[in-house]
């Protein structure tokens, strides 16, 4: 009598029977038997080959996403960066720059960090703790991480992008490898911070083998990962909500030497949400019958140079 495999029978010798039937000739089995064992030993083999090529449907690598923020922008390009990595089959996380110590980071493999500046080259307030660890004579070496730094900040200030290139260079300094050059945003951060995260992801992608579409949410540690932070809102300086204003009360005394005012705007099915602290930027739009009665009144025609 002959052997049974997942795939097939075995002679004595183990090798495969050359009739190629599940089931030996002398089994003693009915036709319909027969039928059904074929099939269940033909399941086995079939789910013993997608395990084989799917382990848990694990990703084929994980990023670990750090970002240090004052104002929210460098926390929702990082949760753009998380989706895009996950898009393309990459296991990803967004975390705050102060929850992660040189040691964590140590053991770490792949790296991305968006990180603003705050004032004049200093530090965001929720990245303080990680550069003072990190700068410190005992960080540890990180010959084993593959990193890549985006920087915001604007070039008003002296010191431009100055936390993005601290970080940069002392990681290098541990034995980092850069995975892409440092990227150093201005204001209008929107494309080239996109532009950074695509080539630095398909990169990631292409290198790993990863799969565009498969389970990529678990963290280094295999930990469930955390919600992605919010997307980014379709209003900005390029693309303004048109609001109304609702309320203008003065606050101040008249004798006040300065004038304190309450605003309140319809914010209607825009979305916009916000908290204390944060800052308003108003686009005002001139009436142009105003616009037109002044410059007739100056003897202007709006085109002189105000210098």
């Amino acid at each position: 009598m002959t052997l049974l495999s997942p795939t097939g029978p075995l002679s004595p010798t183990g090798s495969l029977s050359p009739t190629g039937s599940l089931i030996p000739a002398d089994a003693p089995f009915s036709a319909e038997q027969e039928a059904w064992l074929a099939g269940f030993i033909a399941g086995i083999s079939a789910a013993g080959r997608r395990d084989a090529a799917a382990p848990g449907g694990a990703p084929a690598a994980t990023v670990d996403i750090l970002f240090g923020t004052q104002t929210g922008t460098a926390e929702l390009l990082a949760g753009e960066a998380v989706a895009g990595a996950r898009a393309r089959g990459l296991g990803a996380t967004a975390t705050p720059l102060d929850d992660i110590t040189p040691e964590r980071l140590a053991a770490s493999s792949l790296l991305l960090i968006v990180v603003s500046t705050y004032g004049e080259g200093e530090m965001p307030d929720n990245a303080g703790l990680f550069w003072e660890a990190l700068a410190a004579d005992g960080a540890p070496r990180l010959e084993g991480l593959r990193y890549a730094v985006l920087g915001l900040g604007d070039r008003g200030y002296d010191d431009f992008c100055g936390a993005a290139k601290l970080i940069d260079t002392r990681l290098a300094g541990l034995g980092a490898v850069r995975l892409h050059d440092r990227v150093d945003c201005d204001v209008d951060y929107e494309e080239p911070a996109a532009a950074w995260t695509a080539t630095v992801l398909d990169r990631l992608a292409a290198e790993t083998g990863a799969t565009v579409g498969a389970t990529a949410g678990a963290s280094a540690n295999g930990a469930a990962a955390p919600e992605t932070p919010a997307t980014r809102s379709p209003w900005n300086k390029r693309n303004p909500y048109r609001s109304r204003l609702l309320v203008n009360r003065l606050l101040s005394s008249p004798q006040s030497a300065k004038e304190i005012r309450h605003y309140e705007f319809d914010l209607g099915d825009s979305g916009i949400t916000y908290q204390a602290g944060d800052a308003l930027a108003v686009v005002p739009v001139n009436d142009d019958a105003l616009v037109g009665a002044l410059l007739d009144h100056l003897g202007a025609h709006g085109d002189e140079d105000a210098g």
